[in-house]
């Protein structure tokens, strides 16, 4: 058995740390610094300061760039640490606290939509905020805490949180990616409603609940027919102001390029058979097509919605694979998307690092070239001045007088 302190253990951990991307992006980090320190300490020939110069400007604004990098990388981390100890948090509630869930869930809605339309607002996706998953998130707090006597509306949040909301994380890839604050929000957006709404059907102790949300108790048991017509008769009033606010009145806006939830579907599914079906019909048909294909769609995952509202075992099983699901998908952005992210970063870093040692062993070369030059000259100059005096010394009738007489004897 050998042991752990050999030195070929030594070197394969030093292998393995030197190969893996941050220590190798540290590195090429420092390269940088020692080129630009060595191109600051040569004394150039005047031709090629200008070079120099240029060479120094490209360094700082790759030290600029490493600088954002790291904000960046900090905002991630503190990100990552408050999104973890939320779902922790979250799960110690509904466990022990579940009568504060619902101020929960409402204190981070606060915060996460007003980051969610700044970040949208950035990219000009600002109007998928009127979509229905926010809609539902909207109705969820009015039955907290305006209209909690309401039975109808409770059947028709508790029908699109297990519903439509529960199944998009499924349908759109809502990845729980902790770092990020747009995916996270994504994510929370699309499960906490299904989380309230357990918790609120399931985890009250009855006079509390009674007493808090009315309407969850008088609701009683599951009647298909009116909730059917509760959610179809939100889901109406919702596609009435969606289609006045965003498809009228902000018309000329999506014109210019503002992105709507009905234009990115119109173009995801463009090739698909039935993006072809509703993209060849004419005038206003698309829109109303697109609706009532939707309104199918948000029926159809309610469909179980019974099931889930009179067991509890059921909710917790899908509660769970919902949340896995999610994770599975944060797990694969984490290996596709972020993996081959660095892997390109530290390739382009890689080949900035080979560029810049290159002109930096071409500014040497040419201030060597120039100095030897300058050598070479000092040398010619010189030759050439004994060469001249030794001629001048040799007509000099002086000279010549000085160094004796030739006599010719006949």
């Amino acid at each position: 058995m050998s042991d752990i302190s050999e030195p070929g253990w030594l070197d394969l951990l030093l292998n393995i740390f030197i190969a893996t991307p941050g220590v190798q992006m540290r590195h090429h980090k420092s390269s940088l610094s020692r080129v630009k320190q060595k191109l600051k300490k040569i004394e150039l020939d005047p031709r090629v300061t200008r070079y120099q110069r240029r060479v120094i400007e490209k360094l700082n604004q790759l030290d600029e760039l490493f600088s954002q990098q790291k904000v960046i990388n900090q905002t991630q981390k503190l990100w990552y640490t408050m999104s973890l100890l939320n779902i922790l948090f979250l799960g110690v509630v509904v466990a022990h606290l579940p009568h504060i869930l619902h101020i929960v869930y409402t204190v981070e809605l606060s915060f996460l939509l007003p980051v969610r339309f700044y970040t949208y607002s950035k990219k000009n996706y600002q109007y998928f905020m009127a979509d229905l998953c926010y809609f539902v998130n909207f109705l969820l707090v009015s039955y907290i805490w305006i209209w909690p006597n309401w039975s109808q509306l409770w059947v028709a949040c508790f029908a699109f949180s297990f519903g439509t909301l529960a199944i998009s994380v499924a349908l759109w890839r809502n990845s729980l990616v902790m770092q990020s604050i747009d995916k996270t929000t994504s994510t929370f957006i699309h499960l906490l409603p299904p989380l309230v709404c357990y918790t609120i059907n399931f985890r009250l102790n009855p006079t509390f609940k009674l007493s808090r949300f009315p309407g969850a108790v008088k609701a009683g048991a599951w009647q298909t027919v009116n909730s059917i017509i509760w959610t179809t008769a939100m889901y109406f009033v919702w596609q009435s102001l969606y289609h006045f606010f965003i498809t009228v009145r902000k018309a000329d806006n999506i014109r210019r390029g503002t992105t709507t939830s009905f234009e990115y579907m119109r173009k995801r599914f463009a090739k698909a058979r039935i993006g072809l079906f509703v993209n060849s019909l004419p005038g206003p048909l698309p829109v109303i097509a697109f609706t009532l294909i939707q309104f199918t769609y948000s029926l159809v995952t309610m469909a179980p919605c019974p099931l889930y509202y009179r067991s509890e075992l059921l909710s917790q099983v899908f509660l769970i694979g919902l949340f896995s699901i999610a994770s599975y998908n944060g797990a694969t952005f984490y290996i596709d998307v972020y993996g081959n992210r660095l892997r390109e970063e530290v390739a382009r870093l890689q080949a900035e690092v080979s560029r810049l040692q290159d002109d930096e062993n071409e500014l040497i070369d040419s201030t060597a070239s120039a100095t030897s030059l300058s050598t070479v000259s000092s040398s010619a100059s010189s030759n050439l001045t004994s060469t001249v005096t030794s001629r001048n010394d040799d007509n000099d009738p002086a000279q010549r007088s000085s160094s004796g007489k030739v006599e010719f004897n006949l």
